[in-house]
């Protein structure tokens, strides 16, 4: 593992090995070689160990600006596994110090502190945390804060992540005409004309006014519809997610049937230009074709190895919300159906719920998130339908939210 004359995805899988049978000092060591696999690979096994004498090295990767959102997540678990309340005051200082365009890393620093302090509520706020672990010290109760979080989550189909990189993988199968009756959320106004956000007195730009404009006619138009399909409770849900996505976010979409088809080959900010125009694509969008959600999830993964092209982006002169230098963190995946065209799909089933190898699929899959760490939210949308091939089928959709540490919603109807 330590030869730099082997491969680097090699020693990185022999790093993983010395998780169970190697000796602490030689993963440290391995902690800090040239390769980031191999970096990766070190500081998993020693968040797997869990040891106390490790929990410095797991707050230095923190502090580490060249250090990738992979190892920190990494790191972050080795502190929940090892960590006790000593570690409270620099979780809380880490936390003050996490950057607008790392929300994963918000969010499992914020799981942390709820454990250790003892605290039911959600503020990314250090002070807020401060407050909390001086009451906590004085035999107190920690009290919830009043305002809620700093930063509002993104929600999908009541799915939530405070993550500044998500792509959406939505599913336009032909089973999406099936009918469907379900109402998952009240209508919600369209905001007034003023910003969403404070801007220092500068008028909104004519652009964003208009498309924000545009947008809300499409959102009405679906939040005065009934349901009457499958398609249209996704197209209601997402055109509501879009709407309230903050400006910092960076998002990606993939719309998927037997093929992934991207929207973008790239991440983009969710600006109100940008949302009209995938607003517009969604509305537009017509159920067709069989099932390849392996295919999905294999398209989105190029949006975590090779992270959106700076060149592409439309950031304001002053460099404003992220650059992006880190790929995507976290994804929601949504279907309806069963996994029924591709990879892991076996032939001449006679059940079409069974025509996915689940094992084979979450076995591959393991692999992948060993190294890639994203967090994958499922959906699955539906439950009865005229004829099994649309039938929809959750064990899958489960399994891949437990493998990757997300979480699962099944919206019957």
């Amino acid at each position: 593992a330590k030869n730099p004359g082997e491969p680097a995805r090699y020693r990185a899988h022999l790093a993983w090995v010395l998780s169970a049978h190697g000796e602490i000092k030689d993963l440290l060591q391995l902690a800090d070689d040239k390769s980031p696999l191999v970096q990766v690979a070190a500081i998993d096994s020693l968040a797997d160990r869990g040891e106390k004498t490790t929990i410095d090295l797991f707050f230095k990767v923190l502090r580490d600006d060249k250090r990738s959102w992979e190892m920190k997540v990494s790191a972050l678990r080795g502190i929940d596994r090892a960590g006790d309340e000593k570690v409270v005051d620099t979780l809380i200082e880490g936390l003050g110090k996490v950057k607008l365009d790392e929300g994963r890393l918000k969010d499992d620093y914020v799981k942390i502190l709820k454990k250790l302090v003892g605290a039911d509520f959600e503020s990314d706020d250090p002070n807020v945390w401060k407050a909390a672990w001086t009451a906590k010290k004085a035999g107190q109760d920690p009290e919830k804060p009043e305002g809620g979080t700093v930063a509002l989550p993104t929600e999908f189909f009541g799915l939530k992540t405070k993550s500044t990189r998500i792509i959406f993988l939505l599913d336009h199968t032909g089973s999406m005409a099936s009918p469907m009756k379900a109402e998952l959320m009240p209508k919600m106004d369209p905001p007034a004309k003023k910003p969403e956000v404070a801007t220092g007195g500068k008028k909104e730009p004519p652009a964003d006014v208009a498309a924000r404009e545009e947008a809300a006619k499409i959102k009405k138009k679906y939040d005065d519809k009934k349901n009457e399909t499958r398609i249209d409770v996704l197209k209601k849900e997402f055109i509501n997610t879009l709407w309230n996505l903050p400006e910092k976010v960076q998002f990606g979409v993939v719309w998927y049937e037997a093929n992934p088809q991207p929207w973008k080959d790239h991440l983009v900010p969710a600006t109100w230009p940008n949302k009209l125009e995938i607003i517009r694509d969604t509305d537009k969008m017509q159920p067709s074709g069989g099932t390849n959600i392996w295919g999905a999830l294999e398209h989105a993964f190029k949006y975590v190895e090779q992270p959106q092209r700076p060149d592409l982006m439309q950031l304001d002169k002053k460099g404003n919300y992220a650059t992006l230098m880190a790929g995507v963190d976290t994804f929601f995946l949504m279907t309806d159906g069963a996994h029924n065209v591709g990879k892991f799909v076996r032939e001449n089933a006679k059940d079409p719920t069974e025509a996915c190898d689940i094992p084979a699929f979450v076995g591959e899959l393991r692999k992948v998130h060993r190294l890639r760490k994203v967090i994958i939210n499922t959906v699955c949308l539906g439950s009865e339908a005229k004829s099994p091939e649309l039938m929809s089928d959750p064990k899958l959709m489960q399994k891949i939210a437990e493998e990757t540490g997300g979480e699962f919603v099944h919206i019957k109807g």
